[in-house]
This record gives structure tokens, sequence and C-alpha cells, in this order.
């Protein structure tokens, strides 16, 4: 993924999606269907871009949109860094105690 600069998640189902996690971390501009837990981290435009599900045309022009604009893939792979660093092992544990002891209440 280090010597990658663009990431596409085509999934028609999802849940996390590690990989698109780790994919942000190695600084790739991720294109992404927005399905599960996706679109609560990848925001369009900012870090990252959308296509719909199962369209080909679109996700070739957002593929050529970054193929052709560096300046854009760049701020999208910083701002994923970015992301991505918000799901360390600390926090997650920290946000899955708080999930499970607010579900005791």
């Amino acid at each position: 993924l280090q010597a990658t600069d663009i990431f596409v998640m085509p999934s028609l189902t999802e849940t996390m999606s590690l990989s698109t996690i780790e994919a942000m971390a190695c600084g790739c501009s991720v294109v992404a269907t927005k399905v599960g837990a996706i679109p609560e981290y990848i925001k369009q435009g900012e870090n990252g871009l959308f296509f719909p599900k199962r369209n080909h045309v679109i996700l070739y022009e957002q593929l050529l949109k970054l193929a052709e604009n560096d300046s854009l893939r760049k701020e999208l792979s910083k701002k994923a860094i970015t992301t991505a660093r918000t799901f360390d092992f600390a926090s997650t544990v920290e946000k899955l105690t708080n999930l499970f002891f607010k579900a005791l209440d």
C-alpha cells in the first residue's frame, strides 16, 4: 500500500473496512462506495472520494480526476493519514468501552 497512490474500495456491502483505513494510513487517496461505516470516516472531497455502487463510469471519472490532479491527490492523502490516526488502538478501546457501558445503562 505504501507504494500505491490511489486505493479503490468497490464493496457492495461492508462493515468498518479495515483495508480502507489501512490504505488511508499509508497515504493512499481513497475512492470508495458509501457502504457500511465508510461514510462515517470518509468525507467526500475532504479525505476521499465516493462513487455509487456498480457505477464504473463515476469510478472512472473519480480515478481520472485523481490521476490528473496531483494537488488534489496529495491533499486527500494528507487528510486521509490524519483520519486514519484517529483509529489507534487506545482510542478504539476507549470508544468500545464507552459504547458497552452505555448499553448497560
